[in-house]
């Protein structure tokens, strides 16, 4: 090879490399993102939050189901996801493992929570079987004997429905009421503790009728496949995250609640994101 083709080789490899590293600068690769489940897909209701509410409000009184035959023990059942990015350098959560969770609340209001992996998807929603854990494998088993601190709830729901607020700040044991957001997740921590009796359930959505913090999001379907309407608050101190309250739009009863991020900066995650959701049974 003449000396001549030699140095025009080498100037088309440098330029290469140079046209290779100008890419590379201006077009840098993607984020690795934690998988997350996909956002609900959405469709719009015409009627404003509070004919809703009431309306489901009353559809929960008019449901009311006959006692249990057990009725001494309540067995509550779920489904749940929470993001827990797991990070070794640069990696993240590849896979979204969901759990199942069976609860047991012993007629002394003592809990028994078994939590167990359920179904595991990739981020594009497709099944996955390797670097999961296995379906029904035990994850976590807690007991918690009537009156442990972790058991807030001992007093029934209020029947005013305006005084849910500070039901609440009292179990929290705090003078702050909290804030539309708030009250989603205590509502939360009330179900994962004991079912609502169907006025409490009724309450709680009149509450939320009145809420002027709670937007209508639009008809959604849940984890589960069921048909409700979403909505959603916002944190007033952390205006990153939203908490939804999913609601079926033929019983009236709450089926879901879910944790949005909707602002900028995280870079484990894009902008909407699923963070978190707990789909009961029922």
């Amino acid at each position: 090879m003449s000396g001549r083709l030699m140095s025009l080789l080498a100037a088309t490899a440098a330029a290469g490399a140079v046209v290779a590293l100008g890419l590379t600068l201006f077009f840098p690769t993607a984020p690795t993102y934690a998988a997350t489940p996909p956002l609900l897909d959405v469709s719009p209701v015409p009627q404003p939050r509070e004919e809703l509410l009431m309306d489901l409000s009353q559809k929960v009184m008019l449901g009311a189901e006959s006692p249990t035959p057990d009725p001494e023990v309540t067995k509550i059942s779920a489904l749940a996801w929470s993001l827990v990015v797991m990070s070794d350098g640069e990696r993240q959560s590849a896979n979204v493992v969901n759990l199942d969770y069976d609860i047991t609340v012993q007629p002394d209001g003592a809990v028994h929570q078994v939590v167990k992996a359920g179904p595991s998807v990739d981020a594009d929603g497709q099944p996955v079987t390797e670097g999961v854990p296995a379906v029904g494998e035990l994850m976590s088993e807690e007991e918690w004997p009537a009156g442990s601190p972790e058991l807030r709830f001992t007093e029934p729901l209020p029947s005013e429905s305006d005084q849910i607020p500070a039901y609440f700040a009292k179990a929290y044991e705090t003078t702050e009421l909290p804030d539309a957001a708030l009250i989603i997740n205590s509502v939360a921590d009330l179900m994962r503790q004991r079912q609502l009796s169907s006025a409490e359930e009724a309450t709680v959505l009149e509450y939320f009728a009145h809420e002027e913090n709670l937007k209508v999001v639009g008809a959604v379907t849940d984890r589960l496949g069921r048909d409700a309407i979403a909505f959603s608050a916002a944190h007033e101190e952390d205006p990153s995250y939203e908490e939804y309250l999913l609601v079926a739009t033929d019983s009236g009863q709450v089926l879901a609640v879910e944790t949005h991020y909707i602002a900028q900066g995280r870079t484990d995650i894009p902008s909407p994101s699923v963070t978190g959701y707990f789909a009961w049974r029922r």
